[in-house]
């Protein structure tokens, strides 16, 4: 079986690229992702205020990623569409985050919710800072390579 991509789609996306969470076992995907020879950012979400990369490999400290998340959605360079599939749900995650200081007089940020970990927030952060560092488009296509 053949496929053919669709030119209405792919004559107006250049180019897509893929970031993920590289945290923990998310290590082991971006291994399986390179195997296939499918480009990708590995995202490791670190304590502290540092960011550093090299080669795939990003380590980005979480107050990074969702500061600029924060800051994204309140000068409104990052809007959330009003019929985007759980927008309730990322919502609800994004007011469940907490500012609090550390006994060392670190800022941190925590989320407060039991119920889930940010997951949503957490994978807009990082789309958000791959665009910004990666020059990439955020959003929806077809990852070219081991899917074909």
């Amino acid at each position: 079986m053949t496929r053919t991509r669709d030119p209405r789609i792919t004559n107006n996306i250049r180019w897509v690229k893929l970031a993920i969470d590289a945290t923990g076992v998310g290590r082991a995907f971006s291994d399986f992702l390179a195997e296939k020879q499918i480009e990708h950012a590995a995202v490791t979400i670190t304590a502290g205020a540092a960011t550093n990369r090299k080669g795939r490999y990003h380590n980005v400290a979480k107050n990074v990623l969702l500061g600029d998340l924060a800051n994204g959605l309140e000068t409104k360079k990052v809007i959330v569409a009003h019929d985007l599939p759980l927008r309730d749900r990322f919502m609800q995650e994004l007011e469940t985050f907490e500012v609090k200081t550390t006994a060392a007089g670190n800022t941190v940020l925590e989320v407060r919710a039991t119920e889930h970990h940010a997951d949503l927030a957490v994978a807009a952060a990082i789309a958000l800072y791959h665009s910004n560092v990666g020059a990439g488009f955020t959003g929806e296509g077809r990852l070219a390579g081991y899917w074909g």
